[in-house]
């Protein structure tokens, strides 16, 4: 699998950060902390599991 930064992948499947945070029932706030990398891969993996 290609290191595709989150918020390219994002703009890629044309969707904004609001679409991302109402898909994974997170704040847009969330969403840029994740994109930006100040939140655990642990912490995303669980969200994108759930």
């Amino acid at each position: 699998m290609e290191n595709i930064p989150l918020a390219e992948a994002r703009k890629e499947r044309d969707l904004g950060q609001k679409d991302v945070a109402a898909i994974m029932d997170v704040s847009v706030a969330r969403v840029s902390q994740i994109e930006h990398g100040e939140v655990g891969s642990l912490d995303i993996i669980a969200r994108y599991a759930a």
